[in-house]
């Protein structure tokens, strides 16, 4: 019992934040006592668990008690910190003195008592599997890089309704994830201990995420879908695995350089968190490839294609990293293995289409939005241009990995037309809904290719290193010219758009697509 509460994600979280906080904050630890403190609350959970008469002292911190697995108790206001005394009367009965006043609680799993909440626990009575839903410990939060506080104002405590969702959604997502992915939901069965809700009602599109510091917790937004459920299970315990995995093996040299492309992501990766994501989605991949097997729906296909790509891409950007140590050659290698008959089966023609259509346009929004290239290089092309020169594209050197000063909204909401046509026609519900669509994505998405091209360019003049208009137009003008003639933009975005920024900042007038296609050439521009 110890050792299973020493091991509850939130102690970890806790342990965390605790040392964080002494780091950061040097000889100042006057304020830390009440934090410590959750030490005691382990002990007292422990000796609520055995239910054996006796007494403790609790640390009363903003007017709670937190007893990690069992509840929370509340015996002051939210301002009051102290000593508190807890007292075990028998199984499940407690009482708690604090300044005088004593909180009774008969029975620690009932929620009609005054003062007191008890934590919610789902289980499966076929194998006995039993997770928390951990709405309640103050530490709950892992995403606190600051250390300055625990972030739980941030995180909601759900009403009885809402946890009946939880606990329907994980259960029908579990009988999912036993008949069609067995080899996760075995692992899931030994090391999930518990959920932290992110948010109170369903979002779009949904959150989740994982900590070194909290293994056996997955926090997530709600959700009422048994699929996002069970995705959301398969994506965020391969971060867990690996998580663990690499505290034991070195897979990669230190190098905490943002310089990597992460097809999932709008901004460059570490070599640590692009081999995390690639991990992840290969557990995202397989999913969606049972469930094209299953369901031989348009959106199994059209995600088993994308994600399959995307993977394939990110391996290839892992392995040629230079970073790999020889056990991390060999663990995605391994991971390649994995992937490399998915490769060849056989998905519908629209998605393989949408699934190329999605790598190429975040790859155009990604290369314009992050990468930089040299400013002698820019004047070069800029003299080139305004002789009429031939480019010599294939000379400039690759641009470097930035972070942006300016506000960029995120790209992947933007560059995928087919694909959000897809999920609109579902009426499943498997999976949350992405939308918002630009007049140049509704005329790409009903086949208007050259109205596209009007709109994205419109944009691109409105605001010249803005990346979606630039992706958008990658997209449509590969269906109205040979791909040859308009390469430049697909494989090179950043040259184009900064090009184009610098010739516009002289007054010129130039037109994007004459831009491409001239970078795209072998010869001068007529």
């Amino acid at each position: 019992m110890v050792n299973s509460l020493l091991a509850y994600p939130n102690t970890g979280a806790w342990l965390a934040h605790c040392l964080q906080r002494i780091r950061s904050a040097g000889a100042a630890l006057d304020g830390i006592w009440p934090d410590l403190g959750y030490l005691g609350w382990l002990t007292a959970a422990v000796l609520v668990e055995v239910g054996a008469p006796t007494h403790t002292a609790v640390v009363v911190r903003a007017g709670q008690v937190m007893l990690p697995t069992v509840g929370l108790a509340q015996v002051a206001a939210a301002g009051e910190y102290g000593l508190g005394r807890l007292y075990v009367r028998g199984t499940g009965s407690i009482s708690i003195e604090f300044e005088g006043t004593t909180l009774n609680i008969v029975d620690t799993a009932c929620w009609e008592q005054p003062g007191w909440r008890p934590l919610e626990r789902i289980r499966l009575v076929d194998n006995g599997f039993e997770v928390i839903v951990d709405d309640l410990d103050p530490f709950r939060e892992f995403n606190d890089p600051s250390g300055s506080a625990p972030a739980d104002s941030r995180l909601p405590q759900l009403s009885r309704d809402q946890l009946r969702d939880w606990r329907e959604a994980f259960a029908t997502a579990w009988v999912l994830m036993e008949r069609d992915h067995p080899g996760y939901a075995k692992p899931l069965s030994v090391g999930l201990r518990s959920f932290v809700p992110l948010t109170a009602e369903p979002i779009s599109p949904s959150t989740s995420r994982t900590s070194y510091n909290s293994f056996g917790c997955i926090a997530a937004s709600s959700t009422r879908s048994a699929h996002q459920m069970a995705l959301t299970l398969i994506h965020e315990f391969q971060h867990a695995k690996l998580g663990a995995f690499t505290d034991m093996v070195e897979l990669y040299e230190d190098d905490p350089r943002e310089r990597f492309y992460a097809p999932w992501r709008d901004d460059p990766r570490p070599i640590e968190w692009l081999l995390q994501g690639m991990y992840a989605h290969l557990g995202v991949t397989d999913f969606w490839r049972a469930e094209r097997l299953r369901t031989r729906s348009e959106l199994a296909h059209v995600e088993f294609a994308r994600w399959r790509t995307q993977v394939h891409r990110s391996i290839a950007e892992i392995l040629e990293s230079g970073v790999l140590t020889m056990a991390g050659t060999e663990f995605v290698h391994a991971a390649a293995k994995t992937l490399r008959p998915w490769l060849d089966e056989e998905v519908t023609d629209s998605a393989a289409f949408i699934a190329d259509e999605a790598a190429s346009g975040h790859w155009v929004a990604w290369c314009v939005r992050n990468l930089q290239i040299a400013d002698s290089v820019l004047e070069h092309l800029f003299s080139a241009w305004k002789s009429a020169e031939r480019p010599h594209l294939e000379n400039v050197p690759a641009g470097l990995p930035t972070r942006p000063d300016r506000k960029q909204p995120e790209l992947r909401s933007r560059l995928l037309p087919s694909y959000l046509q897809v999920l609109e026609q579902k009426t499943s519900g498997n999976v949350d809904r992405i939308q918002h669509f630009t007049p140049g994505d509704m005329a790409y998405g009903s086949g208007n290719y050259a109205e596209a091209v009007t709109h994205y360019k419109r944009e691109i003049e409105a605001g010249p290193m803005l990346p979606q208009p630039w992706a958008g137009l990658a997209l449509a003008l590969r269906q109205l010219r040979p791909a040859h003639e308009v390469s430049a933009l697909s494989a090179r975005g950043e040259v184009v758009a900064q090009l184009y920024t610098r010739i516009c900042a002289t007054g010129d007038v130039c037109d994007p697509t004459d831009l491409v296609c001239w970078l795209s050439s072998d010869g001068p521009r007529t």
